[in-house]
């Protein structure tokens, strides 16, 4: 169990595969938007402590791995 973070009382490593994609897998991750979508999704995470540990933006759909803490 060296991998993963803790607290007192567990021990944990969790993370969760998300893909959001807009609707009809439109084109409009492109450009301007696409240089922003990393600092758009981090923003959103962190008042949930939520961390992106990767992420890969494609032209209609985004690819995130998430570490969650427990609650």
């Amino acid at each position: 169990m060296d991998e993963g973070e803790s607290l007192s009382h567990v021990h944990w490593d969790r993370k969760y595969h998300v893909v959001p994609v807009p609707k009809y897998r439109r084109e409009v991750l492109w450009g301007k938007l696409r240089r922003q979508i990393g600092t758009i999704l981090r923003q959103l995470c962190q008042p949930r402590e939520v961390e992106v540990a990767e992420g890969r933006a494609r032209v209609d759909h985004v690819h995130m791995c998430l570490t969650i803490p427990p609650r």
